[in-house]
């Protein structure tokens, strides 16, 4: 997608957007379009080193301010539906050996209890040693399919120390045609299939947009304390951190998406799994993992954080070769002091990863720095984190009732004019003298909605939409003339003021004498 054509019409965009989600999404108290622009305007401003940077990978989306990307997510298999699927199975063989007239042997039990501790598709070590103890079976040995291994205990079903039923062939009785039958095979299939990794596709973004910080917690069944509302489980206790973390140089958001989800702006689709990311001087902070959280040394983190490493060295011309920091890693960080965000690197250090490039490893020790200044989204002043609440968007002052202008943000004291249920100040209204009210001066984006001029020979002060639509140009003097004055010539095809009118015809008139 192409990028703006200036700093002005980027903020107009993204202001629109930030727009957008608070009246879809609803946010706690008031807003101003100025409230907004001064935010939209710090992200631009701050975050441009993360753009600068992630510009460089193939991917990038300058308009959504991310890259976006289809992929394979690898999970292991279901540990509970392979040992359910499994006790189905050999609950079946129990069944169909009786009508054989064989009984149930304990040494299947003991071989399918060793066999059932892991799900992963080859068997370990010590699970091969397990059933070889029992000294019934061909030797096992660690690397073989799991699938395979259950084929064998089932293959060489014990009857005696002479004698071993191979119920792999096992299958009730059915007529020719008809599939509504069990059997082993059936059965086996579904438990061979349960070993086999999950693949799951999903849309993965790596963002830097301010849209993505706002919506962070806005999760598919979750939210988390930066929910922008009141509506969210966690009362929205962190709003101000959604800023915090927009306006600075280093945070940017890893998240997934459905793959079903067709549109563009994957920021106002509910996400899957979020994680926040932090880059600076080589180093790369791996933040928890929201909404499972856990122990860092899970598959998804390292999923995730070899995702986003591999970008990260593209961006950075650099070997995808990374280290862990493993000792006193919070004293690379420094935290901005005035912001709002919930310091997950700080409460829960198990569950966040700090690495860093090995080919910069020099560089390290500048650290890394995280957080930024939020600006109340209704007046615009920025918020002081000593006096003002993580847990509103907008400043003590105005949540305190003062009275804000709703297109400028300034405060009245005098002066107020209340137009379509918002307060504004005298500077941002006029008087139309065509609609005989105030209105609105400037549209959302600080264009003038006035306009004066010379009407008909008199001096007027009228909104655009009442000039547009109710005064119109003489085709022949070119004075400007109210539209019910004019009079149309369909001989010239061409409207007339009074005065050329009657010129007209009085022309008219002499050239017929």
């Amino acid at each position: 997608m192409e990028e703006h054509n200036s700093f002005t019409a980027e903020v107009d965009y993204y202001t629109k957007q930030v727009k957008k989600i608070f009246d879809t999404i609803g946010i706690d108290h008031d807003y101003t379009i100025s409230g907004i622009r001064t935010n939209v305007s710090a992200w631009l401003n701050e975050k441009e080193p993360v753009f600068e940077l992630l510009r460089k990978h193939p991917m990038w989306n300058e308009k959504a301010k991310a890259i976006v990307f289809l992929r394979d997510e690898i999970r292991s298999a279901d540990m509970g539906k392979f040992r359910y699927d499994l006790e189905k199975l050999e609950s079946y063989i129990d069944k169909k050996i009786s009508e054989h007239g064989i009984n149930h042997s304990s040494i299947v039990t003991s071989a399918l209890l060793a066999i059932s501790e892991n799900v992963t598709k080859e068997i370990s070590e010590e699970e091969a040693e397990k059933i070889n103890k029992i000294g019934y079976y061909k030797e096992i040995r660690s690397g073989m399919k799991r699938s395979r291994v259950i084929n064998n205990i089932f293959k060489e079903y014990p009857v005696g120390d002479d004698y071993k039923f191979d119920a792999t062939g096992l299958v009730d009785p059915h007529e020719n045609g008809d599939r509504n039958y069990d059997s082993y095979n059936k059965r086996f299939a579904v438990v061979a299939d349960d070993t086999n990794p999950l693949k799951i596709k999903r849309i993965t973004v790596l963002s830097a947009n301010i849209c993505d910080f706002l919506l962070m917690s806005n999760g598919n069944s979750w939210s988390s304390c930066h929910f922008i509302n009141s509506n969210g489980a966690y009362q929205g206790c962190y709003k101000a951190g959604t800023l915090s973390y927009a306006n600075d140089g280093t945070s940017m958001i890893f998240y997934t998406l459905p793959e079903s989800y067709t549109g563009d702006e994957w920021f106002m689709e509910e996400k899957i799994t979020r994680q926040l990311f932090f880059y600076e001087n080589g180093l790369l902070l791996q933040s928890r993992l929201y909404p499972k959280g856990g122990d860092a040394s899970g598959e998804s983190y390292g999923d995730y954080r070899a995702v986003v490493q591999d970008i990260i060295a593209k961006c950075i011309e650099k070997p995808n070769l990374w280290k862990k920091v493993d000792d006193d890693w919070d004293n690379y960080i420094v935290t901005h002091d005035n912001t709002f965000h919930y310091r997950d690197y700080d409460e829960y250090p198990d569950e966040c990863v700090f690495t860093y490039n090995k080919e910069m490893k020099s560089e390290t020790t500048y650290g890394l720095h995280i957080g930024g200044d939020s600006y109340c989204v209704d007046c615009g002043d920025m918020m002081d984190s000593d006096y003002d609440n993580a847990e509103e968007l907008q400043c003590c002052n105005c949540l305190n009732n003062r009275s804000y202008c709703h297109r400028c943000g300034c405060e009245i004291d005098d002066d107020a004019y209340e137009i379509d249920g918002e307060v504004y100040c005298d500077d941002c209204t006029f008087y139309c003298e065509y609609h005989n009210e105030r209105e609105v001066a400037y549209d959302d984006y600080g264009d003038s909605l006035i306009v004066e001029d010379y009407i008909g020979g008199d001096w007027y002060t009228m909104c655009i939409d009442a000039f547009d639509e109710k005064v119109t140009r003489c085709d022949k003097c070119d004075e400007l003339e109210f539209t019910d004055d004019m009079v149309y010539v369909e001989e010239t095809d061409s409207y007339l003021c009074k005065t050329c009118y009657d010129e007209y015809m009085e022309e008219k008139e002499n050239e017929v004498a």
